[in-house]
């Protein structure tokens, strides 16, 4: 990325998200270039760069089993280094022992805490995963699925055009649900019908679930790959759903952060 490529988005609308685990160890744990270099050296010394053209600076952050006792310290890290809000997911396609999902809910914990200190005095630091409010009806109710194929999509490096950056990058997918390409368009009607269709009555393992209107059943890429069926979760994402929940039950016992206190404005990247 060049200032002459920023420049263009900011002109555009075009907004970016970034993918960084944390500090350079964490990071260059999981995320190296193809040739084995530091991905973290790359982004960090162009940061100052994004941040002249993108001011609200967001992050996907992705703990994994062996890196998610640090999630709080990599979380301020980055803060510390200009980043404004945090995406975070844990690693899908991977094993998690049961005292790994214990590790991710007390991190997890530990950073409500940090949010709910920067949120009191009206720091620019955000965190998506808590700012979903329990007590009002989710967008979940009665749906399936997320935004793939339907408002959203994915152009891989040889043009080929996919529902979501998850699904081009499930390895194991070889191709399926490919919509077609740059060049020809959207050919491939069938298969994005088959994203497009889905809706709770497709989620029947998950129906009498006691939280299926706060989830969406799944990520279909991680479904498949996991389960190999897109409709059926696996065991992994029902843990963290509940893990989802307890957290957010922690923050609203804490206190009720109210949205007239002069929050920053939302970022329109996120």
């Amino acid at each position: 990325l060049t200032p002459e490529m920023l420049a263009y988005f900011n002109k555009k609308g075009v907004k970016f998200l970034l993918s960084l685990d944390g500090d350079k160890e964490t990071n260059d744990k999981y995320r190296r270039t193809k040739d084995g270099e530091s991905a973290f050296d790359l982004v960090i010394e162009k940061l100052p760069m994004f941040k002249y053209y993108q001011p609200w600076q967001g992050t996907r952050l992705t703990p994994m089993p062996d890196t998610v006792e640090r999630l709080v310290d990599n979380t301020l890290f980055l803060y510390k280094k200009g980043i404004n809000q945090f995406i975070i997911g844990p690693a899908t396609g991977i094993r998690w022992t049961m005292s790994d999902c214990d590790a991710y809910e007390r991190s997890l914990i530990d950073l409500c805490k940090v949010y709910l200190e920067k949120k009191a005095k009206r720091e620019p630091f955000r965190m998506t995963l808590f700012e979903t409010d329990l007590d009002k009806e989710t967008s979940y109710k009665g749906m399936w699925g997320c935004g793939a194929g339907r408002g959203r999509f994915s152009i891989t490096p040889v043009g080929e055009i996919q529902g979501c950056a998850k699904i081009q990058g499930a390895n194991k997918l070889d191709g399926f649900w490919s919509f077609g390409n740059i060049w020809d368009g959207i050919s491939e009607l069938e298969n994005r019908a088959m994203l497009a269709r889905n809706n709770a009555r497709k989620r029947t393992k998950c129906l009498k679930c006691e939280f299926a209107d706060e989830c969406s059943g799944g990520c279909p890429a991680v479904n498949y790959v996991e389960t190999g069926d897109p409709f059926k979760p696996s065991a992994h994402h029902c843990r963290f759903v509940r893990i989802t929940r307890r957290v957010r039950e922690f923050l609203l016992s804490r206190t009720e952060v109210s949205r007239e206190q002069g929050e920053p404005e939302t970022p329109a990247v996120l």
